[in-house]
Order: C-alpha cells, then structure tokens, then sequence
C-alpha cells in the first residue's frame, strides 16, 4: 500500500492560501483538511495543534483565516489582502522600471534578485524586451535644479545611465569661463545634486584621479558601445558621493600645493576667507591650493573686489583670465 509523504509547514500554508484563493465559499475544517493529503493527519489532538501553527504561520506573513462560529467554516477575506491597483503615467512607469533596475544591478543589494524577478515579469506583461534595458530616448526626468541648462534632464538621464551600465561617459568639458572645451573620460559612478546644481561623480581617466563634473558645463555626453557594451569599471565599494562633489575644485591634485595670498576689500576678506577655506589678516587672504586654475575660476565672482598678489607666478596666470575674458566681452559687443 502506497503511503502519502507528509507535506513540510511551508508547503500545508501555500496549499491553505492557493485553496482559499480558488474557493468560492466558505469551506469547513474537515474539507481543508481533505484538501491536503497527508497535511493533517495523525491523532486528533495533534492534528489540530498542526493546524493551528500553519493559520499562525499565515498571519505571520499577513494572511488570515476568518472564522465563522456558528458555521463552523472558515473564509479568506479577498478584499483585504488583495494588491492595490496603481494607475502610473508612462513617465512614472519609466521612472519606477529604472529606480528597480539600479535596486537589481546593485550587487550588494539584498533584495537584488526579487527586484529583478519582479522587472522581469512586468516587462514580459509589456511586452517589453529587458528588465533591464535602456530607456526610452524621450525620458524626462524631474529634478530640483539651480542651473539654467535646457539639456540637463537629458545629460542627466544619460549620466545616470552610463552609471548604472558601468560604462565610460565621453563628453566635452568647460573648466572656466575662458577655457575651451576638452575631451573627458570618465569612469561614473554616480550622479549628486549639491545645492541644486548636478555633478557626475567618478574617476577621470585623463587625471586617473577621482572628480566631480558639473553636468551644465559639460556638452555632447556620449555612451560608446550601447546596447550591447558589457561593463567596463568597477565602482569601488564604500565610495562617498557626497564627499568627493563638496570637495573644493581647488582642492584637486593638480600640481604641488601653493599659497595664494589675495587683496579684498574689507567687508569681504572674512567672507571670502571662509569659502575659499583660507585665512584672513585684514584685508589679505591667505588660500592653499593645488589647482591654481580652478580657484582663478573661482575668483572671478569676486571681481572688482578681489586681486591677486602673490606668488608672481599666480599674478601672471590671474592677468590670463581676465584678458581672456576681455577678448570675450569686446567679441559680443
């Protein structure tokens, strides 16, 4: 005579949930019972004590059996455990497909694989070809933005796809207001908002150090190799995107530190000194730096009310901007 195997605890409480989701009616203890071969058998006693640990074990996970006492029968409130029906625009659709793609490529991640799974299964609804495709050239992100930049949805996009694909980012890139753009590559590896401006955090290939870019300043953002480039970098683990943005441009490892002293005028010095993170004696402002043309960049906010006057060599390279930016003036006039 064949003997039936007793099903585990898991496997009775999905048979409980799947019965009572097929069911139509209320349905009374001994036709659960039934329901379930070799699920609670046994002594009486023993067989109710099972089954009380498996609708325990339900309500654990946030299903529970409702009984009826003067029925004696028990029912699966539908209502109550069904998922909430959500109405999303393409654009929130879009959105919510890439928030889980970045969840389900992230491999520390803990719900990675589930995230996935779910993706998987929606897209296959859409018939759509990838969870994890590109999205749509037409994506429009929303996004607190201080700079005036009419293309900043689209580098943004385009940066936090790079950064999502592990891939390099090739654009063109304007330090200052007198510099011409130059090529970068950069390994991104993520994308910050400080104070409304946006940067994409990463290691520049050209000064194999890790840098901030401000995406209003960069131009033509390519992705080589899409759809089909296979990660190319490695993001370290632990890196602090906030830390590498609010680090100074100044602060870069350009050349050897320098110091800079300045002339403000005297409501100023203090202030000055402060954001440039120097040192103020009156009207001299004393500022360390490893990236002189980046702090001339800075400086330039600051004009008429500011001058530099030492070292020689940082007087010589303070004059280049401003007839730089002479010529500019005099062009569009």
């Amino acid at each position: 005579m064949s003997s039936v195997r007793s099903p585990g605890p898991e496997a009775r409480q999905l048979a409980l949930l799947v019965l009572f989701l097929r069911s139509r009616r209320p349905l009374t203890r001994e036709e659960i019972w039934r329901s379930v071969p070799g699920g609670w058998t046994g002594a009486l006693a023993s067989a109710r004590r099972k089954f009380e640990r498996d609708k325990r074990g339900l309500r654990e996970l946030g299903v529970s059996l409702d009984y009826d006492a003067l029925r004696g029968s028990y029912t699966l409130d539908r209502g109550r455990h069904a998922l909430i029906s959500m109405e999303l625009t393409a654009g929130e659709g879009v959105l919510l497909r890439q928030a889980g793609a970045l969840i389900a490529e992230d491999e520390g991640s803990p719900f990675a694989p589930e995230v996935l799974g779910a993706l998987t299964r929606l897209m296959a609804a859409a018939h759509r070809p990838s969870a994890l495709a590109d999205p749509p050239s037409d994506l429009v992100l929303h996004h607190p933005a201080t700079d005036d930049d009419p293309d900043l949805p689209v580098k943004l996009a385009r940066a936090v796809l790079a950064s999502r694909r592990r891939l390099p980012l090739h654009f063109e890139y304007r330090a200052a207001r007198w510099s011409q753009p130059a090529s970068r590559i950069v390994h991104p590896w993520g994308v910050f908002a400080r104070r409304g401006r946006w940067h994409v955090v990463g290691e520049c290939q050209t000064a194999l150090a890790e840098r901030s870019f401000r995406l209003a300043h960069a131009r033509a953002l390519e992705i080589p190799g899409l759809p089909d480039a296979r990660p190319r970098f490695v993001r370290p683990p632990g890196v602090d995107l906030a830390a590498i943005a609010g680090c100074p441009p100044w602060r870069y490892r350009v050349h050897d530190p320098i110091d800079l002293t300045l002339e403000c005028d005297a409501a100023l010095a203090d202030s000055i000194a402060r954001a440039l993170g120097g040192r103020a004696e009156g009207r001299e402002v004393s500022v360390a730096t490893s990236n002189l043309q980046a702090l001339l960049a800075r400086l330039i906010d600051w004009m008429p009310r500011v001058r530099v006057t030492g070292p020689p060599s940082a007087v010589s390279a303070w004059r280049e901007p401003l007839q730089a930016l002479l010529t500019l003036a005099e062009g569009g006039s």
